[in-house]
Order: structure tokens, then sequence, then C-alpha cells
């Protein structure tokens, strides 16, 4: 035991050595002057110029903490550390994580300390989801390790959690259920498409995560409505406890896991195809014009038409990564635009708009900072717009008389419209008209 004890310490000390020495590889493009801000669970840890989102902060963690206390039947002792920053390119300098932060990394939740980290996106909706889900972990990990110092817990408690019980119970307890999810699990059922539980053990091997996230969020969902939501805190209690999870589904739904998981699959049949029935096939409303099969699965998203309407443009990754494509309204004649997309092209929101001179503006993400750029359909060519004081602009939309350039922009944490004039160069909010 001493000497276990011994050589936790020597990967300790080696871990906290190799973490300030990666961290001097992340650039920080500007000085953060951090300020705590305390609650009764929580110290939120904020820079100037984020003084309203540290407060609004603190009324989702706290309403956060209440009710997923409740539901995973666990009151933290300890204060959790909860790290805010104003946008995706500040969060991509934490030294709290020596991972590289990409585009969909929308906060994260480390077990040693139990420090969350998250950006603002611009949505007050999407951040006090982001916080709710977070807040889980953290109580999860507090459940599964202990509270203080927990290091030794961490590497050597002999436990396995499958990611679809964590993951699952974080989008549960954050009710992060929208149309698109539903639409996602209902194809999944409609196409046969459901995962095993088995094979959400893990979830970076899966060819599409995010059915994965909201079907482990059904599954809690489910075990609500069949068998109780106190049945949910009993379950990753016996889990962290170390029963094993053959024994955890005998004791809390008196059935083998395999029995558990049959009835799971009926009920999520049961209800999507109660949404189908009685509805045509899609292409009983209009032609196929792009085409995803099981062996090759392409998200092809975000259409827009062009001025005269005879063509559409959209976003696919049919050649493994998000890129934009022109095609014929019928689907005929599809032709990749050669833009530069640099670290990704963004498809939240409206990501493409095309003008009647023959351009079409997009948005993508360099460096953690999202811009606009304008490609020229024809030659291939483009360039970034410049929008000056802003790191964050998406969702472009230009006018008619290609004069003017609506887009969202994030500035301290918060989106707003605005309007660029192009030539004159003259920036409004259009808020504040």
């Amino acid at each position: 035991m001493k000497k276990r004890i011994i050589t936790a310490i020597y990967i300790i000390l080696i871990l906290f050595i190799a973490l300030n020495l990666f961290a001097l590889n992340k650039i920080r493009w500007k000085q953060m002057d951090w300020r705590i801000y305390e609650t009764d669970h929580f110290s939120i840890y904020y820079y100037e110029g984020e003084e309203t989102l540290a407060k609004l902060s603190a009324i989702f963690a706290e309403n956060a903490f209440t009710n997923n206390s409740k539901i995973l039947g666990y009151t933290s002792k300890t204060k959790i550390p909860l790290f805010i920053y104003e946008n995706s390119l500040d969060f991509s300098t934490t030294n709290i994580t020596l991972s590289y932060l990409g585009e969909g990394v929308g906060g994260f939740t480390e077990a040693f300390k139990n420090r969350i980290a998250l950006p603002s996106s611009g949505s007050i909706k999407d951040f006090r989801t982001t916080i709710t889900h977070e807040i889980t972990h953290a109580i999860q990990y507090n459940i599964i390790f202990g509270e203080g110092f927990r290091s030794y817990n961490v590497f050597y408690k002999d436990i396995f959690i499958p990611v679809w019980v964590m993951e699952g119970l974080a989008e549960y307890c954050a009710n992060d259920m929208d149309a698109v999810g539903e639409m996602v699990l209902r194809d999944a059922v409609v196409n046969d498409k459901i995962i095993k539980l088995e094979d959400m053990d893990g979830f970076a091997h899966l060819e599409e995560p995010y059915l994965a996230y909201k079907q482990a969020q059904s599954v809690f969902d489910y075990i609500e409505k069949k068998y109780g939501r106190e049945k949910i805190a009993r379950f990753l209690q016996l889990l962290a406890n170390e029963v094993g999870e053959v024994n955890a589904y005998k004791k809390v739904f008196m059935k083998a896991k395999e029995d558990f998981e049959k009835e799971f699959i009926l009920y999520l049949k049961k209800k999507y195809w109660a949404q189908v029935l009685g509805r045509d096939t899609p292409d009983r409303y209009g032609p196929k014009m792009t085409n995803s099969t099981r062996e090759k699965i392409t998200y092809n998203q975000s259409p827009v038409f062009s001025p005269d309407e005879s063509k559409i443009a959209f976003i696919s990754n049919v050649d493994g990564k998000r890129e934009i494509y022109i095609a014929n309204i019928d689907g005929t004649d599809r032709k990749k635009l050669s833009f530069n997309y640099y670290d990704g092209l963004l498809v939240d929101g409206y990501p493409i708009s095309w003008s009647k001179d023959g351009f079409i503006y997009y948005s993508v993400v360099e460096k953690s900072k999202k811009i606009i750029m304008k490609g020229n359909v024809i030659t291939g060519e483009n360039e970034k717009i410049i929008l000056p004081d802003f790191i964050n602009a998406s969702s472009p939309s230009i006018s008619p008389d290609n004069n003017y350039l609506a887009f969202i922009g994030a500035k301290g944490g918060f989106t707003d419209v605005y309007l660029y004039d192009l030539k004159n160069n003259n920036l409004h909010n259009f808020y504040k008209f």
C-alpha cells in the first residue's frame, strides 16, 4: 500500500510539471486579471469586462446546483470552482487542461480539482444549458471520487462507469432536448440506427456521437417515466460503489441489463413510430437532392437559393470535412467551391448568404475566432470581411443591393445583430438605431 501511495505522489508531481510546461505552449493573446465572485456553492472566476456574465452564471449555477443535487441525491460540501471565459478564443488559452480545445468543445470539467471551465457562445440559453451540464459532471465526480484531495482515488479506484451514463445524465439534468435532438432520435428509430448500450461505453469510436448523447439522455427520461426519478441517483451511486454494472441493473431495476435495454428500445420505438404514423415519406414532398448511406454517413445542410433561384448552395462533409457546394435545383451538376475554410466551416445559425453579384458570404473558425468570408462562386477566390472590434462574427446575410451585410456579432459574452455598410465601412448595432 505504501509503495502505491509513493507511486501516486510521483505521478502527480510529473503531471504537475508537465502541466506547467505544456501550458507555456498555449498562446495567450491578452492579459486576464482574474477576480472571484463567491456564491453559496461556487467560486466563480472571471476577468475584467465579464461582470455581467459572472452574475448571470451565478444565478444559473446555483439553480443548476439545487436541481442537480436533488436528481443525483447528493449535495456537495465544498465549493466548486467555475471559470468563465468571454469567448471561445479566450477559452482556448486556458491552462486548466493540456488538451487542444476545438470548435466543438463548449466546456469541460476536470476530475482532479473538480474545476469547470466554459466560454460564452453569446446565447443565454446555451450558456445556461452548458453550465447545468458541467455542474452535473462536477457532482458526479464528487460522488465517484469523493471530495477534497482525491488524486489517489482518481488513479486507483477500481471503477468503470460507461460514458453514456455520465453524458446522458448530464444532458438529462440540463434538459437539453430540442427539435434537432428529437429529429435525430426519430430518424434512428425509423432507419434502425439505435445504438446498443455496450457500444456507448465510449463515444470516441462512434460515427454519430450526437445521436449517442441524445439516446443516452433518453435512457434517463425512460428511467424517470418507468421507474421513478429516485432510481437515477440509486443507479449512479451503485456504479460508484463498485458493485459492477450487472449488479446495478439487478438491484435498481430488478432485471438484467439485456432485458432493461430491450424495454428501453421498445419505449423509443413506441414514442417515435407514433409520430411518424400517417405521414408521407420525404420524397413525396419533393426530390431528394443529396445522398447519404449507412456505409458513408454524410451531413448535407444549410441550403440557400441563388438570387435567380436556379441553383442552391449547401454545406456538405461528403469528402471528409465541411465544404460549400453548389448544384442545380434538381441536384444535378454538383460542384465543390474551393474556398479557404481555415480551421472549420460553421453551420450554426444561417451560415451562407448568396449575393446578386455572384459572391457567397460564409462563416469560418480561424484560430478560435469566428470570422466572415466572401467567396467568388465563379473563380473560387475569397477574402476576409474585416469587421473592427469583433472576435466572433457569424450568420452573414447580404442585402439585395449588395451594399449591406447583416451578421451576428459577439461582444462581452453576448450577441447582437449588426449591420455593416460595405461601401462606407460603417458599423451599426441593429438594436440601437
